[in-house]
């Protein structure tokens, strides 16, 4: 009985090394996706300043949210 037991928890060990395996690759697929598409897209200067320009307008809202949750 103590062997059908240990084989029992070794399965269940086995899927869920490979359920952790299964997520770590797929979260390595999604940052290589992801890296990918950062370093593909230009961003000129002018973009850049915008974008800066919009955060620091909203600093004080993004603050607050911050702060609520």
């Amino acid at each position: 009985m103590r062997k059908d037991h240990d084989m029992a928890g070794l399965h269940a060990l086995k899927r869920a090394l490979w359920q952790l395996e299964s997520h770590l690759l797929r979260g390595r697929l999604s940052l290589a996706v992801g890296v990918r598409n950062f370093v593909r897209e230009r961003i000129t200067v002018q973009r850049a300043e915008e974008e800066i320009k919009r955060l620091l307008d909203r600093r004080d809202e993004t603050f607050l949210e911050l702060v609520r949750t």
